[in-house]
């Protein structure tokens, strides 16, 4: 019977151990990205063909104001410094009346084929069509992956060390932690 408690009391330690460096890469993962949230109007076919136009063109515009950028510190300097043009490009591209502006906001966990990012806050430039009531697209906007997915490039991805790129572009199995995340939701509505 001892054996076992110590067996058990050992897993536990290193499941301890490994879901602490995890949620280490994790919050360092979201402090080096700034994603892209953008809403749709409505969930109708149009409004959805919309908010990708409004996409794609955010992502072009982006890309040049991102260009040989080092950090997200710069990024998102220059991001808020573009707002107006971004919000001009996605209304030009959707036809809609277009906001742009920078946010912290929950993420979840999203899986885009070639990386994933773990849930987590994050800073987003968000773009938000005609009062945003329809469905979303996130992505990152820096270091460009999103862009980088569309083009095959792989620009951005020295700005990760080793353990967030196994994280965000796997290396093994990944592994989803439901309770760290259940507790993590639980600290911050009770305000710790």
């Amino acid at each position: 019977m001892k054996a076992i408690r110590v067996t058990a009391a050992a897993l536990s330690l290193l499941a301890a151990l490994s879901c602490a460096r995890w949620e280490t890469a994790a919050e360092s993962v979201s402090g080096s990205v700034l994603r892209l949230h953008v809403q749709a109007a409505s969930d109708s076919a149009e409004d959805q063909r919309k908010k990708l136009a409004a996409r794609d063109a955010v992502l072009a515009v982006a890309e040049s104001i991102l260009a040989e950028c080092p950090d997200r510190a710069e990024a998102k300097r220059r991001m808020e410094a573009a707002l107006p043009e971004l919000a001009r490009a996605a209304a030009a591209a959707s036809g809609q009346e277009a906001e742009a502006f920078l946010v912290r906001e929950d993420f979840p966990e999203r899986d885009y084929g070639a990386f994933a990012l773990p849930a987590g806050e994050y800073e987003a430039l968000r773009v938000r069509l005609n009062g945003g009531a329809g469905q979303n697209w996130w992505c990152v906007v820096f270091p460009p992956l999103c862009a980088a997915l569309e083009t095959g490039r792989e620009q951005g991805l020295a700005l990760f060390d080793e353990a967030e790129e196994r994280l965000i572009f796997g290396g093994g199995r990944r592994v989803k932690f439901r309770f760290l995340e259940w507790i993590r939701s639980f600290l911050k509505k009770a305000g710790a």
